[in-house]
């Protein structure tokens, strides 16, 4: 496993992090996976807030463990069903602290607010926050949505931190939006880094359809074809470890992120943060990009 620089906070996170799942596993087998992960390398984690279960499982993970050798996140969004606001101040701050409570931190590393709607943030929220940071309560601000509600609330530099789709298929937008925020010296976090038919891996959380998901048409990797054939056909790497491979060659990312309960998996693409992309390969990703105009527009 590879790390790198987590922004200014002058802490090193893996390359590969992990979302906790909130579903699908049981809560014990929760524990293994994040405990196992650990031991494979990974030192980012991240949580959804008000997920009682996995906020639970990674406190239970991380006993004994110094919080000064792993970066833990919450994201706090809306969720289906919930009346209000979940960026109104007093929700942040029963979110963060439900969060801390569970998960016996001190501290979170960052929280990402998900996918707010333009004019959703006061300056209350904000300025609770900015007080949760001064209180050495929250490291980073962090940011991800919509991409008219990111172009949005990017100039306020209100944020430190930006969560954005990042993947073999960004078009121009994209690859602008995380520009504009290197240039705020924001961190960053990649997501979606590989999206497949109506399974979503390494999205946190899971969002519509995007990236190779949009290019293939919905069919499995096994079945790619078309200017992406090469996915299936680059000797001694999957397709997912290549777009994993594609998504590290942006020197801005702090850390890929990846949904998954498998820790096979976790360890395939540990291994392949070690690698380098064969050669060539980078130049027939950026003719596959562009083979499609209508798609290569797309952000």
């Amino acid at each position: 496993m590879r790390y790198r620089p987590f922004g200014r906070s002058g802490s090193q996170v893996s390359a590969v992090s992990l979302c906790v799942p909130d579903s699908g596993i049981r809560d014990g087998e929760r524990v293994k996976l994040i405990v196992g992960a650990m031991e494979l390398g990974v030192s980012g984690f991240e949580v959804r807030a008000g997920a009682e279960a996995a906020e639970t499982g990674l406190g239970t993970a991380l006993t004994g463990i110094d919080h000064n050798l792993v970066v833990v996140g919450a994201r706090i969004g809306h969720v289906k069903g919930e009346k209000g606001s979940p960026f109104q101040p007093e929700a942040i701050r029963a979110a963060i602290q439900g969060v801390l409570a569970r998960a016996r931190l001190q501290r979170l590393d960052y929280v990402i607010l998900e996918d707010p709607r333009v004019g959703e943030l006061s300056t209350g929220s904000m300025g609770m926050l900015d007080a949760a940071k001064r209180a050495r309560r929250l490291g980073m601000i962090g940011l991800s949505g919509a991409p008219e509600a990111v172009d949005a609330f990017l100039p306020t530099g209100a944020f430190d931190l930006l969560a954005a789709p990042y993947n073999i298929a960004s078009g121009w937008n994209e690859r602008n939006r995380i520009k504009a925020a290197l240039n705020r010296d924001m961190t960053l976090i990649g997501r979606d880094f590989f999206t497949l038919g109506d399974q979503e891996t390494g999205s946190s959380p899971p969002s519509p359809r995007r990236g190779l998901a949009r290019l293939l048409g919905g069919r499995p990797a096994a079945k790619a074809d078309g200017p992406y054939e090469f996915l299936n056909r680059t000797r001694n790497w999957t397709p997912e470890e290549i777009c994993l491979a594609f998504a590290l060659t942006e020197p801005g990312l702090a850390s890929v992120q990846v949904a998954t309960t498998s820790l096979a998996q976790i360890k395939a693409l540990g291994e392949a943060t070690e690698r380098e992309l064969p050669a060539g390969l980078p130049a027939q990703i950026e003719m596959a990009r562009f083979s499609d105009a209508p798609h290569a527009r797309q952000a």
